[in-house]
């Protein structure tokens, strides 16, 4: 009797071992990498993005220069605020715009090519798989085919 408690016991211990090591088994993980700056300089959807705030930006200097010159005392420094604050949050906007598409591509990216992990390339210094061409030619289709303008 005790010769048999002592039996099952060890194959409950050798089961849990088992389950243990198959449950800790070391699962690699497929890494992306992707050049935020080659997007910038590269992407024809963020190109556009920056160009239209370049010009928005220069439309408010003047609009700040001018105000600048015609106005005096405490209105004209809530004026210049004013515009300003209108530069940031266009800014801020397009900013925006930009990085929930980049976040929406890079999403199906990683769905469609089994990645697990996506880092920003400039934070890796060896492995992963660049898929920057990929995620630009992909926002410049979007941006070719109007979507998103």
């Amino acid at each position: 009797m005790i010769y048999d408690m002592k039996r099952t016991i060890a194959i409950l211990i050798l089961i849990i071992v088992i389950f243990s090591f198959s449950a800790c088994e070391k699962q690699d993980s497929v890494i992306a990498v992707m050049d935020m700056d080659k997007v910038l300089k590269q992407s024809k959807y963020a190109v556009s993005l920056q160009n239209n705030l370049t010009e928005l930006g220069q439309g408010l200097e003047e609009k700040y220069n001018q105000k600048k010159e015609e106005l005096s005392g405490e209105k004209k420094q809530e004026e210049l605020d004013k515009i300003y604050q209108q530069f940031l949050q266009s800014k801020q906007s397009y900013e925006g715009k930009l990085n929930e598409e980049i976040k929406i591509e890079l999403e199906k990216l990683a769905k469609e090519m089994n990645f697990d992990i996506v880092l920003y390339k400039k934070e890796v210094h060896y492995g992963g798989k660049d898929i920057t061409d990929d995620l630009i030619k992909r926002l410049d289709e979007k941006y070719d085919e109007g979507e998103e303008k």
